[in-house]
């Protein structure tokens, strides 16, 4: 699985994978993928202890905080249910190819003043043909906002909840990560 734009939206792949982990039982890692080293926080917030100078566990979930070439056959070798990446920019240079991927989700901003990399990115998909490997999320929008772009890019999306603690999944929640999983 892979999420992708803004680090500021770190707080999801931590919620699906608290989510897989607490409710569905499943092996979860989480890779971060971006310069942001919004997991690095984490492991000051929670202090936590970089094992092996790769991971740190946190509510039964494995998160790597930095990506090297030769993590992901070890990962793979861990036999996770998910893993999940973070943080990966779908154009411009790659560091990992996307086609394996079994969920790929979008995420950004409706927000008039925040939406053209969001536009610009799933006008991309359309063009490249790969629009439908995609699910689109988006953050909290007014109807008004989410009428004119799926309009404009004639596109629908998964609205992510407002207040979401990625480390308290409420039983109301769980219908919104089930619409993608």
């Amino acid at each position: 699985m892979q999420s992708q734009i803004g680090t500021r939206y770190l707080w999801l792949p931590v919620s699906i994978a608290n989510y897989l982990t607490a409710v569905k039982r499943k092996k979860v890692a989480v890779v971060e993928l971006s310069e942001k080293k919004a997991l690095e926080e984490m492991v000051r917030y929670f202090k936590q202890d970089i094992r092996d100078g790769e991971y740190f566990d946190l509510f039964g979930v494995r998160y790597y905080p930095y990506y090297k070439e030769k993590l992901l056959p070890k990962l793979l070798k861990e036999k996770y249910n998910y893993i999940i990446f973070d943080g990966l920019k779908i154009f411009g240079n790659r560091r990992v190819d996307l086609s394996d991927y079994d969920k790929k989700l979008l995420v950004g901003s409706l927000k008039i003043w925040e939406a053209a990399e969001y536009k610009e990115c799933i006008e991309q998909l359309l063009a490249d043909g790969r629009r439908e490997e995609y699910f689109l999320l988006a953050e909290y929008f007014e109807r008004r906002e989410g009428n004119y772009f799926k309009k404009e890019i004639n596109n629908s999306f998964i609205q992510l909840p407002a207040g979401l603690n990625p480390f308290r999944i409420r039983r109301a929640e769980f219908y919104f990560f089930e619409t993608f999983l």
